[in-house]
């Protein structure tokens, strides 16, 4: 592969999106990535793509175009995405842009399974390529444009080298008998999607320090947290952005009645120039806690049992075996997540023919393991 590629500018019209599937018929490796903006603004979205073949290293601009049309590329059934973990990155390029992709190589999750030194992009490149990467613009503000070309140079190496990674870690899954554990976790993250939490006006109860504080601040701390992220809502804001956790709770503590008082508290905050336009609202907030008087910590909410008093006990036993196994070398522990062992308490296979059926582990692991596997369930 060369390490020299074209490098257009950045994707930022209809007219140059249709140029670029026009380019890209008949790829078929591409490497993709996202830059996404959650550390500034409350509504997280897509806000840069950044998209490799072998002879190019493309940025595009979702905040501007819609990206839909690449799945006339994307859906083809001899092109593969290349991402690193995908999962990251897929749901969202299905909710803001219905992106889909037929086939999916992720290195993250090959790096995994191999168990190499290093799992994050920056070790990899600099493991297989000796190039290090400078990650100080990982939590830059992606919605600035134009990107400075700092910004742009970092961005495009996000993909510049997944295709030849993939390259390096396909064989290696192959001679590991790995690729098919590998296939099976790709399927996983291409159906993944983006399922947004609701706000918990109770969640305030699980910040740091909070139990420090009495009763009364606990009233102070619950209408803090509630105008914090009424506020975030209305200006778009990261919540942390609008008044850190630590200073809520520093002020929940204190109680300043005054602006003067509030002042003296946001004054040792790193946020102050940005926190320090809220002051007559926050007194106010205050007041209000105050006023309302002390209040208990919430209870928090029954959860439904995930396992029966049986089933649990039966995956604590899988768990301890993996571990030993895993500690002991003889098992690579991505092989037999957590999530694989609740799929198989509430499978039980009977046979090794139902255990390959669920689809867990390599086909090494199943000759090595699978009887003793079995057993967990056929003598329960």
């Amino acid at each position: 592969m060369s390490e020299v590629r074209s490098v257009p500018p950045i994707i930022d019209s209809t007219t140059r999106l249709q140029e670029l599937v026009a380019d890209l018929r008949g790829q078929k490796l591409i490497a993709l990535d996202t830059e996404m903006d959650c550390y500034y603004h409350y509504y997280e979205k897509v806000c840069l793509v950044q998209l490799s073949t072998l002879e190019a290293d493309y940025l595009l601009d979702p905040l501007v175009i819609n990206l839909e049309p690449l799945n006339e590329i994307f859906n083809q059934p001899d092109c593969i995405a290349i991402f690193h973990a995908g999962n990251n990155d897929i749901p969202y390029l299905y909710r803001d842009h219905r992106l889909t992709f037929a086939n999916l190589f992720d290195t993250y999750v090959a790096a995994e399974l191999l168990e190499l030194p290093s799992r994050g992009l920056a070790g990899l490149i600099d493991y297989y390529f000796g190039v290090e990467i400078d990650k100080k613009y990982q939590k830059a503000d992606w919605t600035v444009r134009p990107l400075s070309p700092e910004m742009d140079r970092y961005a495009r190496y996000d993909t510049h080298f997944l295709i030849e990674l993939r390259q390096k870690l396909l064989p290696l899954l192959k001679e590991r008998n790995l690729l098919g554990v590998a296939e099976r976790q790709f399927k996983h993250i291409l159906q993944a999607r983006v399922h947004p939490k609701p706000f918990d006006p109770n969640n305030w109860s699980h910040l740091k320090m909070v139990r420090s504080l009495d009763k009364l601040g606990y009233a102070v701390v619950r209408e803090i947290y509630l105008w914090r992220e009424e506020t975030a809502r209305h200006y778009d804001l990261a919540p942390f952005r609008v008044l850190s956790d630590r200073m809520l709770v520093k002020i929940a503590e204190l109680k300043p009645l005054t602006q003067q008082g509030l002042e003296e508290v946001l004054a040792t905050s790193s946020h102050w120039p940005q926190c320090g336009r809220w002051i007559p609202q926050l007194v106010e907030v205050v007041r209000r806690g105050l006023q309302k008087g002390p209040i208990p910590l919430p209870i928090p909410p029954r959860r439904g049992q995930r396992f029966s008093e049986a089933e649990n006990i039966l995956f604590k036993r899988l768990r301890q075996w993996r571990n030993k196994l895993t500690k002991s070398g003889e098992l690579n522990g991505a092989l037999l997540t957590n999530k694989m062992l609740g799929t198989l308490v509430r499978s039980q296979p009977r046979n090794l023919e139902e255990l390959e059926i669920l689809g867990i582990g390599s086909p090494d692991f199943l000759r090595q393991q699978g009887t003793t596997l079995i057993s967990f369930f056929t003598n329960a």
